[in-house]
């Protein structure tokens, strides 16, 4: 009896995970369907057959994206890839940084020298 009653509490975990993920989907897709269309009106396509035709040819790819069978590869991919461009991008600000340093130590050193060869 016990067993039950965690399997039922795994299922409804389970389905409210997928109800939340559902409900994500849904909010991302309102969204870009909001991107989509301030574009459109950017654009100035706006109320015109042709902003539709935008409108609906963007949701069918969204819709092949999301159905495609490598889409969580992809996904997995552009997360690491964001990841690395952003360690990246924290490794060239220490590295500009250390350039900074360096090239105002060459400038003491400089200082230093004239300042000994005009003492001499």
């Amino acid at each position: 009896a016990n067993n039950r009653g965690q399997g039922g509490g795994a299922q409804s975990s389970s389905a409210a995970k997928e109800a939340a993920a559902k409900e994500a989907a849904a909010k991302a897709a309102a969204a870009q369907r909001e991107r989509v269309e301030q574009k459109v009106e950017a654009m100035g396509y706006d109320g015109t057959a042709e902003a539709q035709l935008l409108i609906a040819r963007n949701e069918a790819f969204e819709s092949f994206r999301k159905s495609y069978r490598k889409n969580q590869v992809i996904e997995e991919n552009k997360a690491q890839l964001k990841l690395k461009y952003d360690e990246a991008k924290s490794l060239g600000d220490k590295v500009n940084g250390s350039r900074a340093a360096i090239n105002n130590l060459k400038g003491q050193i400089e200082a230093a020298r004239r300042d000994r060869a005009i003492g001499e």
